[in-house]
């Protein structure tokens, strides 16, 4: 419940017009849209995603893919990423470039999380399983 209350303080501070929910992170992602399954650019993102996992032997199931439109720049949907992350969680970036960024987080309680973030002609991608 202070989760839900302070993704809400945020959101009406920051002005941003969308937010989404993640299973795998537990966590609202203030600015960024979830795609659907049904999506074509889903298919692409978990490609993308299931061969980092496949490099460091992560485990990939129930993906998700969430995009945040008008940022071009991983640096810029970084920040919103980097409230989205769970308290508490440590992050461990394997992959840092202008492009793409690859991160495993490690949440207090559950399961670890590759995350990657890819830049689009369009906006930001940030891909978790």
């Amino acid at each position: 419940m202070l989760l839900i209350i302070l993704a809400l303080a945020i959101f009406s501070t920051l002005g941003v017009g969308h937010a989404d929910s993640s299973l795998k992170l537990g966590s609202i992602l203030i600015g960024w849209d979830k795609l659907q399954r049904t999506d074509s650019s889903f298919s692409s993102a978990q490609r993308l995603i299931d061969d980092y996992a496949l490099q460091i032997g992560h485990s990939c199931f129930n993906h998700e893919v969430f995009f945040r439109g008008g940022s071009t720049s991983i640096i810029t949907a970084k920040i919103y990423y980097d409230m989205s992350l769970p308290t508490g969680s440590t992050e461990q970036v394997l992959l840092d470039d202008i492009r793409q960024r690859v991160a495993l987080i490690s949440p207090r309680f559950g399961s670890d999380v590759l995350a990657v973030l890819a830049s689009g002609s369009t906006g930001v991608f940030l891909i978790l399983c």
